[in-house]
């Protein structure tokens, strides 16, 4: 059994922002299939063919506490879990898996690593935040991951990144991690 959660935000507001694309990613999944969401845990959970997908609905820093309740559970080990997440670092479209490592700065990753530790799966696709570094050198982060995709990114995404993201959660029962991390790394598009 595994546990893939998509990062976002609740909310209309929040639908199509560069934050949610881990929502995003988990609703393209399910909208293969005739089941429906159920609220439980502090999310939206969906179960099919030993695959629980999760979209927590405490809003983004406080997902851990979501994940640790359907960790506790189905009594998962870490290396059962897979966390969907935005990446500022990585370009647009890019598709990096990690098995352990930094949070990067964020906030749900921080806060699932907190509550359940670090030894989970991360797939991070690419925001590209090259383009936020502001005339100071600060970057404005907040900002820009709550900002939403354009419709062409919107539509690369659905074309060329979420399937990938759907490959990877049918291949979890069938290949080793460092496998399916070889055959789906995706660089930007």
């Amino acid at each position: 059994m595994f546990l893939i959660v998509g990062l976002g935000n609740k909310g209309d507001k929040y639908t199509y922002t560069r934050h949610n694309v881990g929502f995003l990613a988990i609703d393209y999944c399910v909208s293969r299939y005739s089941s429906s969401w159920r609220e439980k845990f502090d999310a939206l959970c969906f179960e099919e063919n030993g695959l629980i997908l999760a979209k927590p609905q405490t809003y983004m820093n406080n997902s851990g506490m979501s994940v640790a309740q359907i960790k506790q559970f189905y009594k998962l080990q870490n290396n059962q879990i897979i966390i969907i997440s935005d990446d500022l670092d990585l370009g647009f479209g890019a598709i990096k898996i990690k098995t352990n490592g930094s949070v990067g700065g964020h906030n749900g990753l921080s806060s699932i690593k907190n509550a359940i530790g670090g030894e989970f799966i991360n797939i991070k696709i690419g925001i590209d935040g090259s383009c936020i570094i502001n005339s100071d050198g600060s970057k404005n982060i907040i900002d820009y991951v709550l900002g939403k995709f354009s419709n062409m990114q919107l539509d690369l995404l659905q074309k060329k990144v979420y399937p990938k993201i759907e490959n990877i959660i049918n291949s979890l029962h069938s290949k080793k991690i460092e496998d399916i991390r070889a055959l789906y790394s995706q660089k930007a598009l």
